[in-house]
């Protein structure tokens, strides 16, 4: 299994059914076995981005090495909307992060 053994991830997303749906979809590619899922679901786009940074930080303090961050397009701009989020993680000290449109 390698670098995908124990992997704990960080899930921000707008509702719980957003992080469930990831941990399917993960489980897909990795082994459900492999990987342990902490999270974070907001309620709502405008709580998520007020909530992005702190919660990203919560999450690398409680073990995570990887985050996911799921948010909806709604009306916005996708370049601007992955720009936005993905510089609310940039200064996580994770392994990575990956910003979900």
């Amino acid at each position: 299994m390698g670098v995908w053994t124990d992997v704990t991830l960080g899930m921000i997303a707008e509702d719980r059914s957003d992080i469930a749906v990831m941990t399917v979809l993960t489980a897909k590619v990795l082994p459900r076995q492999a990987f342990s899922v902490k999270h974070f679901a907001a309620g709502g786009c405008g709580k998520l981005r007020q909530k992005c940074t702190a919660w990203a930080n919560n999450l690398r303090l409680r073990g995570c090495e990887y985050i996911i961050v799921v948010h909806d397009l709604d009306t916005a701009s996708e370049a601007e909307l992955r720009q936005d989020l993905e510089g609310r993680v940039r200064g996580v000290a994770v392994r990575a992060s990956l910003v979900l449109i």
